[in-house]
């Protein structure tokens, strides 16, 4: 946790860098308000430095978003991201004449629909962290305001705003991916052997982190209608999932995102919940399945420190 803190401080330390430059306004520049400090950059001198810039200022407010997983404020408020989303990935190599990219942050549906033509994997992680996001943002300011924690004794749904981040991240997203993107989850078989999409495999986990993450103050094990039970519960197994279908290739899971890391977290915090609450009803055999899965996660994550140490 202290070393996060440094993580969240140098995060928010690099977006607030590129405010000056106007990386945050449409374009990535403004002819108003230069008599005041700032808008240091000139315009962009053609669309590959357009593009370029566009996608250094979503790496740094991705960067920000997930550094901020810990509960605490980002560095830029959504409401100050002006910046259209990049082009796709191949269209910025080929150095493509594409118009810019019809959505920004402000898109009501910005998390439902996604013009072919604006659609990649790294465009889908981007809404993707951007949700996660926002739930981060629901919680740290809910938190703010309230007079006593949330907790299991409480129905979430009555909070102003819940039902529709519940709905995006436990559905709505998720099925409104077009089909090459829903039906992939990142992993697929080749003639060459296994090939690892790992911005489309983020896709189809950070929205379940993102549900744990909403739902998680409000687990009540002891409530089989609970809503935010079935959720986390539902989220953390989604996620396990996926690291099976991974790990049943011989892909190097040292080449995934390491926000991966905290989604296995995440996925972990509801396993030794639920653990806990079979071990209090003297529930051997289910309490011995989450114990494999604990185990599971516990060796990926020592996997994972002893990839990054080499």
């Amino acid at each position: 946790e202290g070393r996060w803190v440094e993580v969240w401080i140098f995060a928010a330390f690099q977006t607030r860098v590129a405010v000056p430059l106007r990386l945050n306004y449409p374009g990535t520049f403004s002819t108003h308000g230069n008599n005041s400090p700032g808008a240091y950059l000139a315009p962009p001198k053609d669309l590959r430095d357009l593009e370029s810039r566009r996608r250094t200022w979503w790496m740094t407010i991705l960067f920000d978003r997930i550094a901020s997983v810990g509960g605490w404020i980002h560095a830029v408020d959504e409401r100050d991201l002006g910046t259209e989303l990049p082009l796709r990935t191949e269209d910025f190599e080929s150095e493509a004449a594409i118009p810019s990219n019809p959505q920004d942050i402000s898109a009501p549906d910005l998390f439902t629909r996604h013009p072919p033509q604006y659609t990649d994997s790294f465009l889908l992680l981007i809404k993707a962290v951007m949700l996660f996001g926002r739930v981060t943002d629901f919680n740290v300011r809910g938190n703010l305001r309230a007079p006593t924690a949330p907790s299991k004794n409480q129905n979430p749904f009555f909070l102003k705003g819940f039902k529709e981040l519940d709905t995006l991240t436990s559905t709505d997203f998720l099925q409104s991916l077009p089909q090459i993107f829903r039906n992939n989850t990142g992993v697929t078989d080749a003639p060459e052997g296994c090939v690892l999409d790992t911005d489309l495999y983020m896709v189809h986990i950070i929205p379940h982190a993102a549900t744990i993450t909403l739902h998680n103050p409000y687990i009540d094990f002891t409530d089989p209608q609970c809503i935010s039970t079935a959720r986390c519960v539902n989220s953390a197994r989604s996620i396990l999932a996926a690291y099976y279908i991974l790990s049943a290739t011989s892909l190097d899971i040292s080449r995934l995102h390491p926000f991966v890391t905290i989604c296995w977290y995440l996925a972990a915090v509801v396993q030794i919940q639920l653990c806990k609450y079979f071990i209090e009803i003297n529930d051997g055999e289910r309490e011995s399945t989450v114990w494999g899965e604990i185990n599971v996660l516990r060796l990926v994550f020592l996997d994972s420190i002893m990839d990054a140490a080499y």
